[in-house]
C-alpha cells in the first residue's frame, strides 16, 4: 500500500521494498512550486561571467551569449511568480568559482586559466557584497560561463555511424536574497545531441533532490531535431536555463495511490476514490475515524489522498497520528517520511 511516482521515483520506491497491495487508483499531483514568492517577483540578473579563455573557445556564430542567456532565463520564468530584469549594465560582477578540495572556499589558482578540473566539479559563489544602488531587486542572480561548444561527433561503430551536430553548454546560476541568504548555486552541464531527448543530456551539479528532478516531467521528454546548428545550440542554452528554473514552477506528477484496504470500514471510501472522487472518499475516511479514532488505515489513505492534493505538511500530521496506531508499520513510516521530505522542499524566498 501506498503512493507511488509513475516512473522512475516510484520504481526507487518499489526496489526499496515497497509493497503495492489492495486496491489502486491513478491521479494526477498539481505539484506547486517548490520556491514561492508574490506574483511578479523580481530577480536581478547582475552577472553573466564569460572568462576570456572561455570567449576564445567559444562558437564564432554566437558572441552574444549574454543576450542568449537573458532570452532564456526569461522564457523559463514565464507563468511563474518571478520575473527577470536585467541589471547587468551596472557592472557588478558577482564571484563565481570552483569549490576547493576539502574546503567551503572557491578554488584559487595561480594561473589565470584554471587547469583541467573534474567533469563533476562543484562551483560555490561568495556572498554578494556592495550591490550597485540601482539593484533594489530583493533577489540576485550571477551565471557563470564555464564552457561552451558547438561540434560535429560520430555516433556508431565501425559498421554503420552518422557524423551529429552537438552542443556544449556549461553554467553555473547562482541565486541570493539581498540579505545575504543564498537559495542556490548550481551546475547545469548540457549536452544536446540532434535527434536524442534532450533530458538525457541535461546534469545537475550537485542533483537536486529527487522530487525537485525535471528528469521525469513528460514535457521534458520530447526529442531534439535534426535541426539547423544556430537551433540547437539555443536550444541548449533555454534547455539548461529551464533546469534551472524547474523549481519556480508548478507541474503535474502522475501518482498511484494504492489504498489500506486491511479493514471492511474503508472499503467504501476505497470505491470512492476509484471513481476519482477524492474529496467522498476522505469524507468517508473522515467518518470512520470520527467513529473510530484508532482506524489506522483510514487515517493512512486520508494522508494519500493529501498527498495527492500537494497537501504535504497535512500529511504528515496524519501519517503520524497512523504511526502512533500502528508504530511497528513499515509502509507508513516510509510515507511519513517522504511526506516531510516533500514539505520541507518548499521554500517561500520572498514574503
Amino acid at each position: 500500500m501506498g503512493l507511488r511516482h509513475l516512473g522512475s521515483i516510484g520504481l526507487a520506491l518499489l526496489l526499496a521494498g515497497t509493497t503495492a497491495c489492495g486496491a489502486s487508483t491513478t491521479a494526477t499531483r498539481k505539484q506547486p512550486a517548490f520556491y514561492d514568492a508574490p506574483p511578479q517577483t523580481p530577480i536581478a540578473l547582475v552577472t553573466v561571467d564569460v572568462p576570456p579563455w572561455v570567449m576564445d573557445r567559444a562558437p564564432s556564430d554566437f558572441a552574444n551569449m549574454h543576450g542568449l542567456i537573458r532570452a532564456a532565463l526569461e522564457a523559463s520564468l514565464q507563468g511563474t511568480s518571478f520575473r527577470l530584469v536585467d541589471r547587468t549594465d551596472l557592472e557588478y560582477r558577482m564571484v563565481i568559482g570552483p569549490k576547493a578540495p576539502d574546503s567551503k572556499r572557491i578554488w584559487v589558482f595561480e594561473t589565470e586559466e584554471p587547469p583541467a578540473l573534474p567533469a563533476d566539479q562543484l562551483y560555490i559563489a561568495e556572498e554578494p557584497r556592495g550591490l550597485p544602488v540601482g539593484v533594489k531587486e530583493p533577489l540576485v542572480l550571477g551565471v557563470q560561463v564555464t564552457s561552451w561548444r558547438l561540434r560535429r561527433e560520430r555516433f556508431g561503430d565501425a559498421k554503420k555511424s552518422v557524423d551529429k551536430d552537438v552542443a556544449l553548454v556549461d553554467l553555473v546560476y547562482s541565486l541570493w536574497t539581498t540579505k545575504g541568504d543564498e537559495v542556490e548555486t548550481v551546475r547545469v552541464r548540457t549536452k544536446l545531441v540532434a535527434g536524442d531527448p534532450v533530458t538525457r543530456g541535461i546534469t545537475l551539479l550537485p542533483n537536486r533532490n529527487h522530487w525537485m528532478s525535471f528528469s521525469d516531467q513528460p514535457s521534458w521528454r520530447f526529442q531534439t531535431s535534426e535541426r539547423a546548428r544556430e537551433a540547437l545550440f539555443k536550444q541548449a542554452i533555454q534547455s539548461s536555463a529551464a533546469a534551472f528554473a524547474f523549481p519556480f514552477r508548478g507541474h503535474d506528477v502522475g501518482m498511484r495511490a494504492i489504498w489500506d484496504d486491511s479493514n471492511e470500514a474503508v472499503k467504501p471510501g476505497i470505491a470512492l476514490a476509484d471513481a476519482k472522487d477524492f474529496e467522498g472518499a476522505m469524507a468517508s475516511w473522515q467518518a470512520v475515524v470520527d467513529a473510530d479514532p484508532n482506524n489506522a488505515a483510514a487515517l493512512f489513505n486520508i494522508g494519500q489522498v493529501l498527498e495527492v492534493q500537494a497537501r504535504d505538511q497535512e500529511a504528515a500530521e496524519v501519517y503520524e497520528r497512523a504511526l502512533a496506531l500502528a508504530p511497528k508499520n513499515s509502509q507508513y513510516r516510509l510515507y511519513l517520511g517522504r511526506a516531510k521530505e516533500r514539505a520541507g522542499l518548499r521554500r517561500v524566498l520572498v514574503p
